[in-house]
């Protein structure tokens, strides 16, 4: 072999063997990488709000640890509770700086660590989806768009189920606050009797309701009034305005009808089924207990035969 092709040689061989550490590491690597994957909820309408929830799942998918896993959500709407859920000893926190700006932390992921995020959005207008942010000291998070893998899809759907309780208990406290008094709870039926009472100004049925009254019936409460009336222990005028305050809260047929018959006893003549029409409609837009009041404080201050 020539000089010339020993040196060649020779020289491809040290080439060689200074690269292989830089192959192997490389190949060795242990690759950083952190996915998260998003699940939009229906959007429901209740009353004057929209409400929907979202879920997002962020998941090491890498075979390093990550250090100060960050998760930013930021909607335009407000964002009105959450719920979080993490791999088995993965603790994140969380911290909503305002009512739209969330921050959800994890100190350390190992790879296959995984935590979820659901929160429930609420807004007067249509919900946009909200901007989404995922980030660690390492890499910067990507949005899984595959939906290929049926184990990521049940267990992101396990976390949209784990947001869903939180959703249904604000979505009952919503409409407990927006239907107040008018709800058939025994409570609300004593506050209403309660409120009609205190209108009618008659120390003894405001006493007998304190006392008595979540074990009162609106028909009871009707013949009540009927008694005083009858016997001018109070105003006919303040016994009939309390029997049409009966109306606006009370819907079942049977009960209108002895209420009505209620009130021919008193006034000596029928009212007409047009007559209490007004009421009836009034009783449809009734959703709140502020709603409620005020039409009770319309009637006795402008009562009409």
């Amino acid at each position: 072999m020539s000089e010339m092709k020993k040196t060649v040689l020779l020289t491809f061989i040290a080439g060689v063997f200074s690269l292989l550490p830089t192959f192997y590491y490389e190949i060795s690597e242990q690759k950083a990488n952190l996915e998260y994957s998003v699940f939009n909820g229906p959007l429901l309408e209740t009353e004057d709000l929209y409400k929907t929830i979202v879920s997002i799942e962020i998941k090491n998918t890498g075979k390093k640890i990550l250090s100060d896993t960050v998760a930013i959500v930021e909607s335009s709407s407000e964002i009105e509770s959450l719920g979080l859920s993490g791999s088995a000893g993965l603790e994140p926190k969380f911290k909503l700086t305002n009512d739209k700006l969330l921050k959800v932390s994890s100190e350390k992921m190992h790879p296959g660590d995984k935590f979820t995020v659901s929160v429930m959005l609420s807004s007067k207008v249509n919900i946009l989806p909200p901007s989404i942010a995922i980030r660690s000291n390492e890499v910067i998070g990507v949005i899984n768009t595959s939906r290929k893998d049926d184990t990521n899809s049940v267990s992101l759907f396990s976390g949209l189920l784990s947001g869903l309780s939180v959703f249904m208990v604000s979505l009952f406290l919503i409409i407990k606050s927006r239907l107040g008094m008018a709800l058939s709870n025994p409570q609300y039926k004593n506050d209403n009797l309660f409120y009609i009472a205190i209108k009618i100004g008659n120390e003894d049925l405001i006493d007998l309701i304190s006392k008595h009254g979540g074990n009162l019936t609106y028909l009871r409460f009707a013949d009540i009034l009927l008694y005083l009336g009858s016997n001018e222990k109070i105003k006919h005028s303040d016994a009939l305005s309390g029997m049409e305050c009966l109306f606006l809260i009370n819907k079942t047929k049977s009960s209108r009808k002895h209420i009505k018959r209620n009130m021919a006893s008193l006034t000596g003549f029928e009212r007409r089924t047009e007559d209490l029409l007004p009421l009836e409609e009034k009783s449809k837009n009734i959703k709140h207990s502020i709603d409620f009041r005020n039409a009770v404080d319309e009637k006795f201050d402008s009562f009409y035969l």
